[in-house]
């Protein structure tokens, strides 16, 4: 079974940097953090100036959301070094700001440019893991995370991120953890209708189903009985498929009738570079929440070919 994969959207993320580029370098110190002003310098970063754009229909439209990246770097030391930049680069006077006014006094924020390459790691091999989220109940990012205060309160929490960071310092081979931050829009009425779904025991796609239709009509229409009297087993062949185009093997619908979860039995035969893609387009077109491919085998499943060189298009 295969799943359409988490939303996500790559392009919109900063291209890897070929050299150095500038960041604000934090030194930190004994003084603890101030919970409440940290949380409220991070609101700070919806409404960062990105200075990139001074017409006037720019700034009608608003600035884009800057990308910002945190990075905690070690190199064959216990010591970690932290790093802020922000792209637009543009920015970073402003960002600089939020900084200040998040830190305690005592921190230091100094502007350097930095790279991976500056790590001294002559002759060792290089790994990356990627961290992707893939949650049971997707929009749980519209309610609130543990505000910060209470790692600091509660003895038995554990500061976010604590664990890397001790993993970092007892490591022996230098290493680099990333965290690039984009601000999202007021997501306030998406969160009201995210509460609103889990008291009705309706925020999952289970939750949510009131019905399971099997080959389900997108429109109306039947199979012509004109076209297997004719003895034509290429108007036969036209008129079946086309209702395959009009139906999908399995749905499930909401209360409404709305298509909750659409399913597909894929058949692996010479027509697969057009039939995946096409299966893909008709699911697409009813914008489930869950959309699912069946096979009959694993190998089935993972065959290549299927959707990276469709037959047309």
């Amino acid at each position: 079974m295969a799943r359409t994969p988490s939303n996500s959207e790559p392009d919109n993320l900063p291209a890897p940097a070929t050299h150095d580029r500038p960041y604000l370098q934090i030194q930190p110190a004994t003084t603890p953090l101030d919970p409440d002003q940290v949380a409220a310098q991070a609101r700070n970063l919806h409404g960062l100036d990105t200075g990139t754009d001074e017409r006037l229909l720019a700034r009608l439209r608003g600035s884009p959301a800057p990308t910002v990246e945190c990075l905690l770097v070690t190199d064959h030391t216990p010591t970690i070094e932290y790093y802020v930049g922000i792209d637009p680069p543009d920015a970073m006077d402003a960002l600089r700001t939020v900084l200040r006014r998040a830190l305690p006094a005592s921190y230091e924020v100094t502007r350097t440019d930095w790279h991976p390459e500056h790590l001294s790691r002559a002759g060792e091999a290089v790994a990356t893991v990627e961290y992707l989220g893939d949650p049971d109940r997707p929009k749980d990012h519209y309610t609130q995370l543990t505000p910060f205060a209470e790692f600091t309160t509660d003895e038995q929490a554990t500061v976010p991120l604590a664990t890397i960071a001790e993993a970092m310092a007892d490591s022996d081979v230098p290493m680099v953890y990333q965290a690039l931050l984009q601000p999202l829009p007021d997501q306030t009425v998406d969160a009201e209708i995210r509460e609103r779904e889990i008291e009705a025991g309706t925020d999952t796609v289970g939750g949510k189903l009131a019905e399971v239709v099997p080959y389900y009509e997108l429109k109306e229409g039947s199979v012509s009985a004109a076209a297997f009297m004719g003895g034509d087993e290429d108007a036969v062949a036209a008129e079946t498929e086309d209702f395959e185009h009009r139906r999908l093997d399995v749905v499930g619908l909401d209360d409404a009738g709305g298509i909750v979860v659409t399913v597909e039995a894929e058949r692996i035969n010479n027509d697969v570079k057009r039939a995946v893609p096409e299966d893909f387009d008709k699911m697409a077109a009813c914008e489930p929440e869950e959309a699912i491919w069946l096979v009959m085998t694993r190998s089935d499943g993972c065959r290549p070919g299927c959707a990276e060189r469709p037959a047309r298009g």
